[in-house]
């Protein structure tokens, strides 16, 4: 792809390979359950591990390995097995966001709780 494209798209890609990673690593570091943690980890370091290779295979500075570049190349199953990696670490996203909302959720209704708790405390501290 990047023969096409010249160096403006060469650095394109690599960017691109470079925010997958990046985000990767923050959703490793907001995720606390270590199985999620080693999925996105296992996931990232394919996708990632993979386009280099091909990118050092292209630059010429390691032997042809016939790996084909995430999304990029048509690759059979190499497709299916990246998709599904995309797809693992969406959902671990996704799963968090969802935790986050419930356990905001939680807190707001604990403190609407705690102010009601009080209030009432409050009037009947008045009245007396």
């Amino acid at each position: 792809a990047a023969e096409e494209g010249g160096f403006c798209l060469g650095f394109l890609i690599i960017m691109i390979y470079l925010g997958v990673f990046w985000r990767a690593m923050l959703i490793i570091r907001r995720e606390q359950r270590m199985y999620r943690i080693l999925l996105v980890t296992g996931c990232a370091v394919l996708i990632v591990t993979q386009a280099a290779v091909h990118i050092g295979v292209s630059l010429g500075a390691i032997p042809v390995t016939g790996q084909p570049l995430p999304i990029i190349s048509n690759g059979g199953t190499s497709v299916v097995i990246i998709s599904a990696c995309f797809g693992v670490i969406a959902k671990v996203s996704a799963e968090q966001k969802s935790d986050n909302d419930n356990e905001n959720e939680n807190v707001n209704e604990n403190d609407n709780e705690n102010e009601n708790a009080e209030g009432e405390g409050e009037i009947e501290g008045a009245e007396a």
